[in-house]
């Protein structure tokens, strides 16, 4: 069975930084491919973090997502992928109208199946659907 076709975003460094988050206008869908491989994450020492572990997608509070970073610079965000952390709610795509942040960083799953969300953010985007 191949892959769903989903918009495409690629993620680059002149967009993402923490302290000037960019913006992406992406079409309706019920998911998105990431490519990362112009990304590069530069990893402040004070984080004591080697680099991304899981991107985080956040729509609203009930809908807060996460994957795991991938091997190989491609990233598919969907129902199949996309883990609710926050609320439960299963991925449902991204409707027109809606504005969600994408975020790639460093989370403690433990913590987060402890429901306390936290992410030391290398890369952070908001995403508006039309």
């Amino acid at each position: 069975m191949s892959e769903p076709q989903y918009p495409t975003l690629v993620l680059d460094d002149a967009r993402g930084r923490p302290d000037t988050a960019g913006e992406y206008t992406i079409p309706p869908a019920d998911g998105l491919t990431l490519d990362l491989t112009q990304l590069t994450l530069a990893v402040p020492p004070e984080m004591g973090v080697s680099g991304p572990n899981a991107i985080h997608l956040v729509v609203d509070e009930e809908r807060y997502y996460r994957v795991e970073w991938p091997e190989g610079g491609r990233a598919v965000l969907d129902a199949r992928t996309l883990r609710p952390l926050r609320g439960g709610t299963p991925f449902t795509g991204l409707r027109a109208g809606e504005n969600a942040i994408l975020a790639v960083g460093h989370d403690d799953p433990e913590k987060n199946r402890m429901g306390k969300v936290t992410l030391k953010v290398l890369w952070v985007a908001r995403l508006k659907v039309e």
